[in-house]
């Protein structure tokens, strides 16, 4: 290549949006009013709405808006293993997920604060799965 030549000389400059040469789309036509329905409407992916339950003091309230925080997590081969497993089987029963939506379940699942019982979880865990 030539010592004297720019390649960044001849870059393409970005066309403004009011010059862009494709159409505005047209406009939307106003929705019909929605109407409930008791289940999801045919050809959804999504499973049928489960009855509402109240929110607990126990559970975390969580919105699907609610910003995303990155966990993440190294663990051991086996569990990872287990967890594809059940991804595994969950998706050949026709369930979608994620090993994201799985842990974060689990983690929704955790008492609001310590107690006996999370203690006792967490001794039997490192008595069977010991850590080197």
């Amino acid at each position: 290549m030539a010592e004297d030549v720019d390649t960044f000389a001849t870059r393409p400059r970005r066309v403004p949006q009011s010059a862009h040469p494709r159409p505005a789309p047209a406009p939307r036509p106003p929705a019909a009013p929605a109407s409930p329905a008791p289940h999801a409407p045919r050809g959804s992916r999504r499973p049928p709405a489960t009855p509402h339950t109240p929110p607990t003091e126990d559970r975390p309230i969580t919105r699907p808006d609610e910003p995303i925080a990155n966990l993440a997590v190294r663990v051991r081969r086996s569990v990872d293993d287990r967890l594809a497993e059940l991804l595994h089987g969950l998706r050949g029963a026709g369930v979608r997920t994620s090993r994201a939506e799985l842990v974060e379940m689990l983690l929704w699942e955790l008492p609001a604060a310590p107690d006996e019982a999370l203690r006792a979880r967490l001794i039997d865990f490192r008595t069977r799965a010991p850590r080197l």
